[in-house]
């Protein structure tokens, strides 16, 4: 397996000629602003019409990527991981292998699908690989309170705690994690498949319990019931159930909801043990809140998109609309703002970011104003505002759409360049229109 590893690199001018031009063209403006300019982004927009392959985009963006780190994955130094976040599990797994630029899409050793909380079983894996593809659901990997989770998540949970807390394998706690899986089922798997089929890794591990007994410390600091203590409670109401006897409702949600405090510890823990290198969100939009939000969720969500010198690719069709309409209650320009802002947010470089988002928003005002009073002595105060405008957006977005004007269907597979002029009577004549 190590074998292969070292030889699985992109081939990239191959994958670069799989792309149509303006496909190729995006790759490498986008590259140009991530890595190569002197104060590179580290999180940049891809907006490109339906349709259009932002996908492969992607794909270009990757193989180029991996190329520049090339020789320090080679020697060991370092190991680079894609993560690749969706709003769609069925998505996440077609267009994982669509991205993946190592091999075949039977390469499993190289792609995994998986919700964080997962890491501590297949962490092992990923350490052994150079290169790694990652897919997350926001739906599953971050919103982590409002269910008990999937059966595998509580199994590793239990046998996280079960000899800090001495769970053993009695009843109460069997049951306590049980939720909605079949008894018969839940406790062969807890208590026999579960450690046949999965290893542990001992470091993300501790880092759960320590992350736990810095918990339990502020809960008891602010006069709480601490976790372990409201965990103990609870469980003892599952103490001798008979088979088909249920809990409460009330308990059931006490249950789930400790239960999500816990898996809410345990991405936190794995968040510490992933190294992304290259995050890609697609269709970003369905999923805003993790941008600014300011629950524990979307903070988690941050501190991997935030990782040391991680690149941050956002696609999207339709990052945000262009006209409010009357019956509608969002304002459309406070959306843009909002996304604007979080491109340009760089922690690397906090002072330019602060006035790149305020200048943007002082010339937009100015735009805006100017083209109320449009006349032709005001024409080149519009274009200047606009060119500026311009240069702050595109050091961290482009768009791509199709030639509407054009009835051929192949009309952007080969690039032509025109001169031409427009006059100010022209722009005029077709505001006014």
């Amino acid at each position: 397996m190590e074998k292969d590893n070292q030889a699985s690199f992109p081939d990239t001018p191959k994958i670069l000629s799989q792309l149509k031009d303006f496909q190729r063209k995006t790759v490498k403006f986008a590259f140009e602003q991530m890595y190569e300019k002197e104060n590179p982004t580290r999180r940049f927009l891809i907006a490109d019409e339906v349709g259009l392959g932002k996908t492969l985009v992607a794909r270009g963006l990757i193989a180029k990527a991996i190329d520049r780190f090339k020789s320090q994955i080679q020697n060991g130094t370092k190991r680079y991981d894609i993560i690749y976040i969706c709003s769609n599990a069925e998505i996440a797994k077609q267009n994982i292998n669509r991205l993946n630029v190592i091999g075949g899409v039977e390469r499993k050793e190289f792609t995994f699908t998986s919700r964080i909380t997962l890491l501590p079983v297949e962490l092992e894996d990923i350490k052994n690989n150079k290169i790694n593809f990652i897919s997350f659901t926001p739906g599953t990997s971050f919103n982590l309170r409002s269910s008990e989770g999937i059966y595998r998540e509580r199994a590793l949970i239990y046998h996280l705690l079960k000899k800090e807390w001495k769970l053993s394998y009695r009843s109460k706690y069997v049951k306590f994690f049980q939720c909605q899986a079949k008894l018969e089922y839940w406790e062969e798997y807890l208590l026999k498949i579960f450690n046949k089929k999965n290893t542990i890794d001992t470091s993300l591990a501790n880092k759960f319990l320590e992350n736990l007994e810095v918990k339990i410390t502020q809960e008891n600091q602010d006069n709480k019931e601490n976790i372990y203590v409201r965990f103990e409670k609870t469980a003892e109401k599952f103490n001798y159930l008979y088979k088909d006897k249920k809990v409460s409702t009330d308990v059931s949600r006490e249950r789930n909801r400790i239960i999500g405090e816990l898996r809410v510890l345990l991405a936190k823990s794995c968040i510490s043990s992933l190294e992304p290198d290259f995050i890609i969100l697609d269709e970003f939009q369905r999923f805003k809140n993790l941008l600014d939000g300011q629950d524990e969720v979307c903070k988690l969500a941050r501190e991997m998109f935030d990782f040391e010198d991680t690149k941050l690719l956002l696609l999207s069709a339709t990052p945000y609309k262009m006209y409010t309409l009357y019956q509608e209650d969002e304002i459309h320009y406070d959306d843009f703002i909002r996304t604007a802002t979080f491109l340009l947010n760089n922690k690397d470089d906090i002072e330019n970011s602060l006035k790149n988002i305020s200048t943007l928003e002082k010339l937009l005002g100015e735009y805006k104003n100017s083209l109320y009073r449009l006349n032709k002595n005001n024409l080149e105060d519009i274009y200047k505002c606009k060119k500026k405008i311009e240069k702050i957006l595109m050091g961290v977005m482009c768009r791509t759409e199709r030639n509407s004007g054009i009835s051929k269907q192949d009309s952007m597979i080969k690039e032509y360049a025109e001169k031409g002029e427009i006059e100010h009577k022209e722009i005029i004549d077709f505001m006014i229109k």
